[in-house]
């Protein structure tokens, strides 16, 4: 056995396992004791949703899979690194990150609590009518109110801003007729406006609250955000619950329509359930649409921290990962990732709570092979930030796709 056969199966067998539990919270989904969809019953590491969480914890993985499903080479745990690169450890498994924060809920989202006892409004009413006109079934018309709102109403910066810096209350009002009128509000304000319009064209959704990170796939170091979020499910014609988030698809403030991006926009509309649950935790398990829903105290701190490109850009990465990967001081390690055809990967790395201190390094790839690792020099004992970044060939920019806590001791 190679030297670096030996050190892939070390890596290979560093698995996290985690409690399975469930909670009780907002309204349930009325399939939630019924086995959940395919596409959506699994945790995602990449593209397909393969490997996945098992009932009971995650399995040990034998081998590392790429976002195909298909194996990766015996030295993917290096990226390949050859001898003449010097020696090269794996990262392992770290677990928990730290103290979970506990994130705070203004109190105005008790009206968001209270809003399924109001009737549509005659305004509402005749808006979901018109924005449907043409549209046959409940995917259509569902993504149609999807697409008005989040090209519509534009996200209010200032509101945010008033409640991150400690305000009780809200500034304006965001029941679904003020924000229309205002053509503004916060995630409230977007989940009860999508909730109102299919309730009137007689399609059945809801509202969900919760914890959510790394707001629309920005680079995030926070293991949850300070204040609590609101989003949708919706059931479409297929008679099962879709995931949605309007908020982190809409306009931003000084955006344009042409500006906004409609991968972005795409991506928060129907995210399969395996990679929703990577950003937001509903207070009801039950809500993730899991086969084995996550235990929301320690998900996010467990899961690793994927953005949406990870998924878009069709990015894996093997099934031990956790949001908190152990290093060795002094020691060069690394991190493999699989990436198909036509698909750029870059890293940086800085200390932890010193935005900067980033800088760039190297990223090396396995000659024939879908698949490569992120090198990560020499560290002095410490907490530092390792983030992936990719993008189509030739694009130009690469967004931000993960974020990893780097232990070194």
């Amino acid at each position: 056995m190679s030297r670096w056969t030996q050190v892939w199966l070390i890596a290979a067998v560093a698995a996290l396992v985690l409690t399975i539990m469930t909670e009780t919270g907002s309204r349930r989904p009325r399939r939630v004791s019924q086995a959940a969809p395919a596409a959506t019953a699994r945790l995602a590491r990449g593209t397909d949703g393969i490997p996945g969480a098992a009932p009971g914890g995650w399995r040990a993985p034998t081998i590392a899979h790429g976002a195909d499903g298909s194996a990766l080479p015996p030295d993917f745990a290096t990226g390949g690194v050859k001898e003449a690169d010097g020696a090269v450890q794996p990262l392992l498994a770290g677990g928990p990150g730290g103290r979970r924060r506990n994130p705070r809920e203004p109190e105005i989202f008790d009206l968001l609590r209270n809003s399924g006892k109001a009737p549509v409004s005659p305004r509402i009413r005749e808006l979901a009518n018109e924005v449907t006109a043409g549209e046959t079934n409940s995917v259509g018309k569902a993504r149609a109110i999807y697409d008005w709102i989040t090209r519509n109403i534009v996200y209010d910066t200032a509101e945010w801003e008033s409640i991150a810096s400690g305000a009780k209350y809200y500034i304006h009002d965001h029941d679904p007729d003020s924000v229309v009128e205002r053509g503004t509000t916060v995630c409230i304000g977007y989940a009860w406006l999508f909730d109102k319009m299919c309730e009137a064209e007689g399609i059945e959704a809801t509202w969900l609250i919760g914890d959510v990170r790394g707001y629309r796939g920005t680079s995030d170091e926070t293991l949850v955000d300070d204040i609590r979020h609101a989003w949708n499910a919706v059931r479409l014609d297929d008679g099962e619950w879709h995931l949605l988030d309007a908020t982190w698809g809409a306009l931003q403030e000084g955006e344009s329509e042409s500006e906004i991006s409609s991968d972005r926009a795409d991506y928060y509309f129907d995210t399969p359930a395996g990679q929703f649950v990577y950003d937001h935790l509903p207070e009801d398990s039950g809500w993730q649409l899991l086969d084995a829903p996550l235990k929301a105290e320690t998900a996010f701190q467990e899961l690793p921290n994927l953005k949406p490109a990870f998924f878009m850009n069709g990015l894996g990465i093997d099934p031990a990962c956790t949001s908190v990967l152990r290093a060795r001081a002094g020691t060069r390690a690394a991190l493999p990732f699989s990436a198909p055809d036509g698909v750029d990967v870059a890293a940086t790395i800085g200390s932890h709570g010193n935005p900067d201190s980033f800088r760039r390094i190297a990223v090396r790839n396995v000659p024939g092979e879908n698949a490569g690792a992120a090198i990560i020099p020499e560290l002095p004992a410490g907490d530092y930030v390792l983030r992936l970044y990719s993008g189509a060939k030739g694009r130009g920019t690469l967004e931000c796709s993960a974020d990893f806590l780097i232990r070194a001791q």
